[in-house]
């Protein structure tokens, strides 16, 4: 499961978010989405993880926005700057 992103990953997240609402604990979540989906589909530490955010006032399903270098690194424009940084450098 590590570095694997189920393809029902936002229809899980919202099968998390309504039963723990309903007071469902994460140990019988994590069982009912292994029966439903299948096992390998989502951890029980990640089933944990989100069953304590939702209570704490998140709403969104969707993964937080990581640190990463911006887009545009790769753009024609910063390829261009490159470029010329190392004709003049050698």
């Amino acid at each position: 499961m590590v570095g694997k992103k189920s393809a029902f990953a936002a229809e899980i997240r919202t099968f998390i978010k309504n039963r723990c609402f309903l007071g469902i604990g994460p140990t019988e979540i994590f069982r009912e989405i292994c029966l439903i989906y299948g096992h390998g589909e989502l951890s029980y530490a990640s089933v944990t993880r989100w069953c304590k955010k939702f209570p704490n006032g998140l709403t969104s399903l969707q993964d937080a926005t990581c640190g990463h270098r911006k887009e545009n690194a790769s753009s024609l424009e910063m390829i261009e700057k490159v470029r010329k940084m190392v004709s003049t450098d050698a």
